[in-house]
């Protein structure tokens, strides 16, 4: 049901037929541009990070941009580091997702490269919106836990903030504590649960950036993986580093939302210049 559920969601987008891996030869002279992105594509723990497809390494010719590309790492491995920097200098544009990914880029021996926003924040609220859709059963105001981890840390906070805040808990992955599960949720219904949360508690990038997008009162965890690169960035990037919490740390009591705005717009706007960058290159 949930594999049905986010191919469903493929209706809000338009597509190309799907390449896989090992038969790229009929898509690699087609294009004038080539974009790698978004998320952990290159993420040297994951499989992704260490395929030659991810660095576009199939494309004959045409323009080769990276568009907020993740290494999600503080530290590329030394013994990939020769190969992938062969890959990442015959890209024209590198745009990374995190300023630790300049750093991690640095060491690579790249130094052009410019960081932009998730891609999610391309679309704006009212886009996400019309998008969203909340699950049945949603009715009291609740506590929006999601958490890849099953953390103690995170199944503490939440029973501390449900009981101040007096919330119900809800969760996108089967926890014992939660009452009421959303395992089997699509990509609308996520939308949806954190669009209605009167808090949302994770340890997910996404959960925190659609999070920022509604406005919802949030607080992020971090993961046991060595992962946490792109949340620490992301919320001291928009002045929101207090909401990386512990169960030591005070919960934020709220969030200055003119001011964030403020900050994405600038974001936003950066990111969208450089994707014209991207496409005014083909013309020259």
């Amino acid at each position: 049901p949930r594999r049905f559920k986010c191919n469903r969601f493929r209706k809000h987008m338009r597509y190309s037929q799907p390449v896989t891996q090992g038969k790229m030869q009929p898509v690699a002279g087609k294009y004038d541009i080539y974009i790698a992105g978004s998320d952990q594509i290159w993420n040297p723990l994951f499989p992704n990070g260490k395929d030659p497809a991810f660095y576009l390494d199939f494309a004959l010719h045409g323009i080769r941009a990276s568009y907020a590309a993740s290494f999600a790492v503080d530290e590329f491995p030394q013994e990939l580091r020769e190969v992938t920097a062969q890959y990442l200098k015959r890209f024209d544009h590198i745009a990374v997702r995190e300023k630790s990914g300049l750093s991690v880029l640095k060491t690579l021996g790249i130094t052009n490269a410019v960081t932009v926003l998730d891609p999610v924040f391309l679309l704006d609220r009212a886009q996400w919106e019309t998008m969203a859709e909340k699950p049945e059963r949603c009715e009291a105001p609740y506590l929006l836990v999601y958490d890849f981890d099953n953390s103690p840390a995170v199944c503490k906070l939440a029973g501390r903030i449900a009981a101040e805040r007096g919330l119900h808990i809800y969760s996108v992955f089967k926890i014992p504590y939660a009452e009421r599960c959303f395992s089997l949720c699509g990509p609308e219904n996520f939308l949806g649960l954190v669009q209605g949360a009167d808090f949302v508690l994770s340890n997910s990038f996404h959960a925190t950036a659609f999070s920022v997008i509604f406005e919802r009162e949030f607080a992020v965890v971090e993961r046991t993986e060595k992962i946490n690169t792109r949340m620490r960035d992301f919320t001291t990037m928009l002045g929101l580093s207090d909401h990386m919490v512990t169960t030591e740390t005070e919960i934020p009591a709220g969030t200055d939302w003119t001011a964030v705005r403020r900050c994405l717009k600038d974001e936003i706007d950066h990111a969208k210049a450089y994707i014209d960058e991207v496409l005014r290159d083909v013309e020259r």
